[in-house]
């Protein structure tokens, strides 16, 4: 679990591997907006949440994870990216959801 903190105490590697991984989602989707927020279960760890408006969020960690797992494992860096739709997106999908016959949602 995570939650919203601002200004919660980083270190240096941990503030650059931040950028590192914006600055790379970014080249690839610039629209993109981010948080950064401390992990509720471990509070050692960050989460930049990545909110941004494409069909399926995963390329966004598709795009990042070879560099995510080098911060993990080989830098001992405990940050983790959560890609989460636009409030836009969700509602639209809510919203394509609600109109389509009973039987097209299960598969029907």
């Amino acid at each position: 679990m995570i939650k919203e903190q601002e200004g919660f105490p980083r270190d240096p590697r941990m503030e650059h591997a931040i950028s590192e991984l914006q600055e790379q989602i970014r080249g690839k989707y610039p629209s993109t907006r981010f948080g950064v927020q401390q992990g509720i279960d471990d509070p050692e760890e960050t989460w930049l949440v990545a909110t941004v408006d494409i069909e399926d969020p995963d390329e966004i960690v598709d795009l990042v994870i070879d560099r995510l797992l080098e911060l993990q494992i080989d830098e001992q860096v405990p940050l983790h990216v959560l890609p989460v739709h636009t409030p836009e997106r969700v509602a639209q999908t809510l919203s394509r959801q609600h109109r389509a016959p009973v039987g097209h949602i299960a598969g029907r």
